[in-house]
C-alpha cells in the first residue's frame, strides 16, 4: 500500500503542479490576483503532496499529517479563489491520508511481528 500511496502522490504531484501553473498563468494574463493566488497556493498543494508522498515509505504517519493537510488546505483554497478543481484534489489528499495511516497500522503490526521494535 505504501508503494502505492508513493506512486499515486507522485503522480499527483506532477499534475497539481502543471495545472496550477497554468491556472496562475492565465490568471496573469486576465490580471485577477484570486486566480495568481489560487495558481500559487495549488503549487503549495502540490509540494506537500509530493513531500507526504516521499515521506510514507519511511515514516506513513508523518505522510498522514502532511496529505491530511494538504488536503485540507486544497479545499480551502477551492472555496476562496476560482480554483475549484482543487476540491478534488483535497478529497483525493484525503483518500491518500486515509491509505497512509492503513499502511502504517500495517507496517506496525508486521514489524511487531518479526520482533522490531517500535
Amino acid at each position: 500500500m505504501r508503494r502505492a500511496v508513493l506512486i499515486i502522490g507522485l503522480l499527483f504531484l506532477v499534475i497539481i503542479w502543471i495545472q496550477s501553473f497554468l491556472f496562475g498563468a492565465s490568471g496573469e494574463i486576465i490580471d485577477d490576483h484570486t486566480f495568481v493566488w489560487g495558481g500559487i497556493l495549488g503549487r503549495f498543494v502540490a509540494i506537500l503532496f509530493g513531500l507526504g508522498a516521499a515521506l510514507v515509505m519511511v515514516r506513513p504517519l508523518f505522510s498522514v499529517v502532511i496529505l491530511g493537510s494538504a488536503g485540507a488546505l486544497a479545499i480551502v483554497v477551492a472555496a476562496f479563489t476560482g480554483f475549484s478543481d482543487l476540491f478534488l484534489w483535497g478529497i483525493m489528499g484525503a483518500v491518500l491520508a486515509c491509505i497512509s495511516y492503513f499502511a502504517e497500522k500495517e507496517k506496525r503490526d508486521r514489524d511487531k511481528q518479526q520482533g522490531y521494535p517500535l
